[in-house]
């Protein structure tokens, strides 16, 4: 671009700010050279559109200027990683069929999840600070009335998906299937069904 200002009824502050910054997001991820251009538009017309707004009384023209092409340079790159994310994203079932490690096994996606990913996959997870701490209070008087097999099971569903725990202890499915129904029980009979 030089020195020569190839946007009319734009001052010459405002264009090299623009030059200046367009350059610079450039060498950001998600942002290439070839973006440069496409970048000065946005900021120019964001400018022509902001600037009529202007009120010398509130702040100078640079300083203005200076806010409008940061707030939009904050949007593209907001806007960036959005894109990003939902390029990255891929839609799945959690009751879809998976291998997993035994030979010819299928189990459901859900139950190769830890405990966390499911909870993010399902929303299960969202209750106040004090719902957590009522409920941490709750499952400690639960599980310390647990037979030691199942609280020891307990412990280790909350960090592994139910195909690990079968691999850790060394059983079937079947017969942690069998457990896991006598920790429902127990935590049903405790008014504790939601959070197995």
């Amino acid at each position: 671009m030089g020195g020569r200002n190839r946007y009319h009824g734009i001052d010459a502050y405002a264009v090299k700010l623009v030059h200046m910054k367009s350059k610079q997001l450039c060498r950001q991820p998600g942002f290439s050279p070839n973006d440069r251009l496409d970048i000065e538009q946005e900021l120019m017309i964001e400018l022509a559109e902001r600037l009529p707004t202007h009120d010398s009384a509130r702040a100078t023209r640079e300083a203005f200027i200076t806010w409008v092409v940061l707030q939009k340079i904050a949007d593209l790159i907001r806007s960036q990683r959005a894109k990003k994310r939902r390029i990255n994203v891929e839609a799945i079932s959690l009751n879809d069929l998976v291998f997993i490690s035994e030979p010819g096994s299928l189990e459901e996606r859900w139950a190769t999840l830890d405990n966390e990913i499911f909870q993010q996959f399902t929303g299960s997870n969202f209750r106040s600070t004090e719902e957590r701490i009522d409920l941490d209070i709750d499952l400690e008087r639960v599980m310390k009335n647990l037979p030691k097999e199942l609280y020891h099971l307990c412990e280790l569903l909350a960090k592994y998906s139910i195909a690990d725990v079968a691999r850790k202890l060394g059983i079937a499915r079947s017969s942690l299937y069998r457990s896991i129904h006598e920790l429902r029980d127990a935590f049903d009979k405790a008014g504790l069904r939601d959070y197995l």
